[in-house]
């Protein structure tokens, strides 16, 4: 959601503008964040992918806007059969006094502030536990695209792993 280099707006533009995207996804293990881009663009999308893991903003009006929503996305009223099947499996396996057990504990969220991700963030992220994947190789990419019909693209997969896999 943007950080000291770029804004929202202008990372979102700037990977628009090379045909790529930048993602990120997180489980109980580790947490991705990871771009696809051609190859032949590789400097401005590590420049962005670095950016975002660097130098990450926790703004208060965005970690505010985004417990919200995950308050109000996490209510069992609003879940689908699959949803609830996760939430009390996940209960029935790790208890009430386990964080992984109460994914979605409501008093929990709300003491979320942006010192506390920038803490978090200090603590965790550091160079000792991440990790550069380049998940797809040239060679792999050229016989997709030929699959495809397209020629002369090298398209990279750069994910960094953060956290244990």
């Amino acid at each position: 959601k943007g950080n000291k280099k770029y804004t929202e707006e202008n990372q979102n533009d700037k990977s628009f503008s090379i045909g790529g995207s930048i993602g990120a996804r997180s489980n109980y293990d580790y947490t991705e964040i990871g771009g696809d881009f051609l190859s032949k663009d590789a400097t401005t999308a590590l420049d962005l992918i670095s950016a975002a893991i660097l130098q990450p903003l926790f703004e208060k009006e965005k970690v505010t806007q985004y417990v919200s929503y995950l308050m109000d996305y996490n209510n069992p009223t609003k879940m689908d059969i699959a949803q609830k099947a996760q939430l009390y499996s996940s209960l029935s396996l790790y208890g009430i006094d386990n964080p992984l057990g109460r994914s979605i504990y409501k008093e929990q969220l709300q003491l979320v502030t942006p010192e506390k991700l920038v803490e978090f963030y200090k603590f965790n992220y550091t160079p000792k536990n991440k990790k550069i994947v380049n998940t797809m190789t040239k060679e792999r990419t050229k016989k997709d695209s030929h699959r495809d019909g397209i020629r002369n693209v090298n398209q990279m997969r750069v994910t960094e792993q953060l956290g244990d896999e």
